[in-house]
């Protein structure tokens, strides 16, 4: 597994910088697709690993909470890589604006956000990327969702042990530990919020 600096923000008493062991840079899966980058990584800034970051992405941590569940997608390339939707902040763009244009592409969802709750580097498409992790909430219950097929394959809403779960089985690319800080991090950024 490949280390990344992580961070987690935006809940009071969470740490604010240290290593991090988030959706491993070697799989692949949806949102940023880190495996195919880390196969593809090219030369200049962007294949060194001390130059400057040069892309920025958010992943969308959506909660719905009628019953607490978090909204994963499968990439439509990877049969088992679930993960949350996101993808890369555009010129111009803020965080929040991004947030919300990657979730209508891939999911046809309008969402409330809480704001950031957690961050990664990885390598993607040959980049170095910094995942900004957005806590945020559907109005209500599980609403539907509308897939582009392009983005992703199919979804499900899974509680916080059913990510984990998967995560031990190899049906997403993140580490368990860290489906954990997200959820406890975003959960209680929600609360505040």
């Amino acid at each position: 597994m490949t280390e990344m600096r992580g961070v987690a923000c935006g809940c009071p008493g969470a740490a604010s910088s240290g290593v991090a062991h988030g959706p491993r840079a070697t799989d692949a899966g949806p949102g940023l697709e880190a495996g195919h980058a880390a196969t593809t990584m090219g030369s200049g800034p962007a294949g060194d690993p001390e130059a400057p970051y040069v892309r920025l992405a958010v992943v969308a941590i959506v909660r719905e909470p009628a019953e607490g569940r978090w909204l994963l997608i499968r990439a439509p390339r990877e049969q088992e890589s679930w993960g949350p939707p996101g993808g890369r902040v555009e010129r111009g763009e803020s965080l929040p604006d991004a947030l919300h244009r990657e979730l209508m592409e891939e999911v046809g969802l309008q969402v409330l956000t809480a704001g950031p709750c957690y961050a990664y580097v990885t390598m993607h498409k040959g980049e170095r990327t910094v995942g900004v992790h957005m806590a945020c909430r559907t109005a209500g219950a599980a609403p539907p969702v509308c897939l582009d097929l392009a983005e992703a394959a199919d979804h499900r809403w899974v509680t916080a042990q059913e990510w984990v779960e998967m995560a031990h089985a190899g049906l997403t690319s993140w580490d368990p530990d860290d489906v954990v800080r997200v959820t406890t991090l975003a959960g209680t950024l929600l609360q505040i919020a």
